[in-house]
């Protein structure tokens, strides 16, 4: 069962937008009483049925309520790797496990100084669809390190990095609540930019003795606090 993203639902009905329609109506050639899977990005997930529509707006008819996802509280901040399929990688799998929001960060040591978010953007809505999540994340507009700080300033935010020191464990931390990770790029934060978090009043990350790759730590993160919404 193809699933879609509604440009809008009122109780028993709803249509798909320009964009959506015209993958059902023009690539995958569906007709009228084919049932579909659709959400509007609130976390609901309902079986519909395609009804007779326009050129341009699909509608369909809500048959049920399939299961409502709970909403994921983490926002990661992560530095966009030299190879774009690499971060492509990281968005495609940290929406197939739910977060809330991503934002490149640009850092002292990143390789990729900027990240193009129409693409970024088309990767998560094809992971959403293709995984049927009912959350669709948000893809912020890149921030520098210290612009990204100011956002966070008081918040649950944490700072996962390879220097020794006190250090939380990632098993440690209730990723129910809302919470901001920052993952640095390959060259790892800056000591300049570990003293910047350090008068923001971060808390420091421990990911483990081994190295991994910035997509990797992300990833690894996501999982975590997919695991405990389950």
């Amino acid at each position: 069962m193809n699933h879609f993203i509604a440009e809008n639902i009122s109780g028993e009905k709803g249509w798909l937008n320009a964009d959506e329609t015209h993958h059902a109506q023009r690539v995958l050639r569906l007709k009228p009483k084919v049932q579909i899977s659709v959400t509007q990005g609130d976390g609901k997930i309902y079986r519909a049925i395609l009804e007779p529509g326009l050129k341009k707006v699909q509608p369909f008819k809500i048959e049920a309520l399939v299961r409502e996802e709970s909403q994921a509280k983490l926002h990661l901040a992560v530095a966009p790797t030299k190879s774009n399929d690499r971060f492509e990688f990281f968005l495609e799998k940290a929406t197939e496990l739910g977060v809330a929001s991503i934002t490149p960060i640009i850092c002292q040591n990143s390789e990729r100084k900027v990240y193009k978010q129409v693409r970024g953007q088309r990767i998560i809505m094809a992971a959403v669809k293709q995984s049927k999540k009912g959350w669709i994340p948000t893809l912020q507009q890149q921030k520098t390190f210290p612009q990204f700080l100011e956002t966070v300033q008081g918040a649950n935010a944490y700072l996962a990095h390879l220097n020794s020191g006190p250090r939380a464990n990632l098993k440690t931390i209730n990723l129910k609540k809302e919470h901001w990770i920052l993952i640095g790029p390959e060259g790892d934060f800056s000591p300049s930019e570990i003293k910047m978090a350090q008068e923001k009043k971060l808390g420091f990350l421990d990911l483990g003795e081994e190295v991994l790759r910035t997509e990797t730590a992300a990833i690894s993160v996501a999982a975590a606090a997919a695991y405990q919404r389950l």
